[in-house]
């Protein structure tokens, strides 16, 4: 038989002692804890984009903040959950969003280690470019590296005598990572990038869908890893390779995110400072993909299918909303929010 040469992940084992110990100094709060303390406010808005159905956009700091960029997204329950990454090194934060009442709160992502027994706080240093909820692991894209994982209700409140203690830029919160999903490969060639993730749950067992952002020559694939429902992870072989049911390639030019919606396949691509586009396939191959342009705001990111919307966070400082898209020909209500978009501003 030949030996499998294609893209893989390993799941490295979950260590819990560094967690522990974090949770030994500061107290363990859980998501729940977080949206009873969200002190951010959203502010409703009108977004450019063809499909926007719904905009918000952030506090004024964060809207021209040129260190930290807003890239994937997702959901838990009724709770929005948006990744940003610094350029200046501060790693990875992650964003808890409540659309009812329009408040949110960062969340930093960090790497807890015991050295010499002494408990220490690392950077995420990754693009964060996609999230995903399987769970109990919150997903997020470490490109090269394959995934993060790391577990909601692990999330702790740093006191106040401990927040000169670790460079943590002033987040009351920390979500500490659990585990790492390594992508590997037999040739560096092959190794598959986790720009962005989506998830399939139109199948069992539901998928990971991961996809590559690629410009020019670079490889465009897409992914897709079925998950065990008791662990809320790739399937792995008896090998201990988790390989994916599918790949297929290429993708458009700059994709950013993608998201399976009973209608079949939608992805973002952008633009630069134009209009992003949307792409969909009622087939959900992406050979089948086409363009809706002018659809979204400038400078798309991830995809998330939510309510019946289809929701991408942009990343460019004051051009930042939360949009909710609605794919093309689907006609669309939502209760309360049904009324005329201008009757709500």
């Amino acid at each position: 038989m030949e030996e499998y040469a294609g893209p893989a992940v390993v799941l490295d084992p979950e260590d819990r002692v560094p967690v522990t110990a974090l949770q030994r100094a500061c107290p363990r709060t859980g998501l729940e804890g977080v949206r009873q303390d969200l002190h951010r406010r959203l502010h409703r808005s009108v977004a450019p984009g063809l499909l926007v159905r719904r905009a918000l956009r952030w506090d004024a700091a964060d809207q021209a903040d040129r260190r930290w960029w807003p890239q994937g997204i997702t959901s838990i329950d009724d709770l929005l959950l948006v990744s940003w990454y610094a350029k200046t090194g501060e790693g990875v934060r992650i964003s808890v969003v409540d659309p009812a009442t329009r408040r949110y709160r960062h969340v930093l992502l960090v790497e807890p280690v015991t050295e010499d027994g002494r408990l220490e706080l690392r950077p995420v240093r990754i693009h964060a470019g996609g999230l995903a909820w399987t769970p109990p692991y919150l997903q997020v894209a470490a490109t090269a590296r394959g995934l993060v994982s790391a577990r909601p209700a692990d999330l702790v409140r740093v006191p106040d005598a401990l927040r000169s203690r670790w460079e943590i830029a002033g987040h009351r919160y920390l979500l500490p990572v659990a585990r790492s999903v390594r992508g590997v490969a037999a040739r560096d060639a092959d190794r598959l990038r986790f720009s962005f993730l989506g998830l399939d749950r139109e199948v069992g067992p539901a998928e990971l869908v991961v996809g590559e952002y690629g410009g020019g020559a670079m490889s465009r694939r897409v992914a897709r890893f079925p998950l065990d429902p008791a662990t809320g992870l790739p399937v792995s072989g008896p090998d201990g390779l988790a390989r994916p049911r599918s790949v297929e390639l290429p993708g458009p030019l700059r994709m950013q995110g993608i998201a399976v919606t009973p209608e079949g396949l939608a992805v973002t691509t952008s633009h630069g400072l134009r209009p992003g586009t949307l792409w969909t396939s009622a087939t959900g191959r992406i050979e089948a993909l086409r363009p809706y342009r002018w659809a979204t705001p400038p400078g798309p990111e991830d995809l998330h299918w939510k309510d019946g919307l289809l929701w991408t966070a942009t990343e460019h400082p004051h051009l930042r909303w939360i949009v909710g898209l609605v794919p093309p020909g689907r006609r669309w209500s939502c209760g309360a929010c049904s009324a005329p978009r201008s009757s709500r501003r």
